[in-house]
């Protein structure tokens, strides 16, 4: 994880002409290995299990809508994202030599040092993680359903009731 609860300037135009009043609002930022020579840099929204925007009867389910308004707004800015969060890996770097005792991810690190390049891939992934239920919820057949169809949707969907025991 490189950064959470990120706010982006401007507003998105879609492609069905419509905008989004206010800047995305992404939940966390992380990076992961991206072939022999880069890093990708990853969005996730959070949502706790009880979110209505996780629902909806038909296929309107505002979450979808919500990352799809973050891809868009990622691929207009990809080149520009890429390389202000380059700078903050450099800046992790430089404050980690300054005697900084956590530990930095070797990701972030060769990033920081330009062993890595980092990009947002061809196509920006956003995914979804969901937490906060329980067996029952988890297990029932109505949730199950549900589930696979934002899986269907959204490109990286991972759930786990105790939200300590997802990895990204």
């Amino acid at each position: 994880m490189i950064d959470v609860e990120i706010t982006f300037p401007g507003k998105v135009s879609l492609d069905d002409g419509s905008d989004d009043k206010q800047g995305p609002r992404v939940d966390i930022a992380s990076v992961e290995p991206y072939g022999d020579d880069q890093a990708r840099l990853v969005f996730w929204e959070a949502k706790a299990f009880g979110n209505g925007e996780l629902r909806a009867a038909g296929d309107d389910v505002p979450v979808c809508h919500q990352i799809e308004v973050y891809q868009k707004y990622l691929s207009d800015h990809s080149g520009a994202i890429a390389e202000d969060y380059t700078r903050v890996a450099e800046n992790l770097v430089a404050v980690q030599k300054m005697g900084w005792v956590r530990s930095l991810s070797p990701l972030i690190e060769d990033i920081g040092l330009g062993r890595r390049r980092l990009t947002l891939g061809h196509e920006p992934k956003v995914g979804l993680i969901i937490f906060g239920f329980d067996v029952g919820q988890r297990d029932h057949s109505g949730w199950k359903k549900h589930l696979q169809r934002l899986k269907e949707k959204i490109s990286d969907v991972r759930a786990a009731g105790d939200a300590k025991k997802i990895r990204i």
